[in-house]
């Protein structure tokens, strides 16, 4: 595929509702995404001032230039972070089509402030280039005054290894046609931690996403994605206000379940972020849980290869 040109504008910090809660909008785009493609990834990470009020939710929305609704399947995912951090194993907040909103429970906020960025990657099935598509992402902050909230640090548990711990070109989740699936992955808790949210990203024909804990022997979350019509129409997010505790050293698994109905395969994904708090003293809570690969150093290049390479988000 031939590089993408685009022209990339942002509006940050356009201010709403100052007597209640702080809104805060970041706009990116327009774009033109070729047909028939999948993981375009359009420009370069998108900056965004912070705030310094709590942030208790963060939204998205996309449409193109005739104003029409790009969602469902059309968006691959937007990772927001803090702009220092490097998204693939810093603390986030993913959105995807399904998945459009975070909003953490009542007496709580996600610990992302500061500067920020966002990056998007789109998916064009049609026939026929999609122009004009802007994302425009809201951040809310909780009202002047609003003291005593929580922090809760997000991270993204995943099915499958992170590169660069697969060789380029074999990195990425399949299901065969006409079959059924399920994967699992391990993790090692590294911090004392308190689950109090839970979201998911999760591909067309996906059934089910589970994380347990496996010292104790209980379900943590489980969502299921509700569909209609054929198509994933809505994915719950799980609140846990009064908390899951875990501590170091406990081992938890990730599970997702496939049931692929096409005559080819199907790229697949199953991933939870889990939003929660350390109780271990420190206050740097930025990554609480490791899988077998997570330690690997992270060369950009080689996850640009790997991307660029048959994994295709759907």
């Amino acid at each position: 595929m031939a590089p993408l040109r685009l022209a990339v504008s942002m509006v940050a910090l356009s201010l709403f509702l100052p007597a209640a809660a702080e809104d805060r909008l970041a706009e990116f785009g327009p774009y033109e995404l070729p047909a028939d493609t999948l993981m375009v990834m359009p420009g370069p990470r998108v900056k965004i001032e912070g705030s310094e009020r709590p942030l208790t939710a963060v939204g998205l929305s996309t449409r193109d230039e005739t104003g029409r609704a790009i969602e469902g399947s059309y968006i691959c995912h937007t990772n927001v972070g803090p702009s220092y951090r490097n998204f693939h194993h810093g603390r986030k907040v993913l959105l995807d089509g399904y998945t459009k909103e975070i909003r953490v429970p009542k007496g709580f906020a996600i610990a992302l402030e500061g500067e920020l960025a966002a990056e998007a990657a789109y998916n064009n099935p049609e026939h026929a280039p999609l122009k004009g598509v802007k994302s425009e992402l809201r951040f809310e902050y909780a009202p002047q005054g609003a003291e005593g909230l929580v922090k809760l640090y997000p991270q993204m548990m995943s099915v499958f290894e992170q590169p660069p711990s697969v060789a380029p070109g074999n990195w990425g989740y399949y299901v065969g046609p006409k079959s059924k699936d399920t994967r699992r992955r391990s993790y090692e808790v590294t911090r004392d931690y308190v689950i109090h949210h839970v979201s998911a990203h999760i591909h067309e024909h996906g059934r089910r996403l589970a994380l347990v804990d496996k010292t104790r022997g209980r379900l943590i979350a489980e969502i299921r994605p509700r569909y209609k019509g054929g198509r994933i129409s809505d994915v719950d997010q799980v609140e846990l206000p009064q908390g899951v505790a875990l501590r170091k050293g406990d081992r938890l698994e990730l599970t997702v379940e496939y049931e692929n109905e096409l005559a080819s395969p199907i790229d697949a994904m199953g991933a939870m972020i889990v939003f929660g708090r350390c109780t271990d003293g420190n206050a740097d809570c930025a990554a609480i849980a490791q899988g077998p690969a997570d330690n690997a150093a992270f060369d950009p290049k080689v996850y640009a290869s790997i991307v660029g390479g048959n994994h295709r988000c759907n």
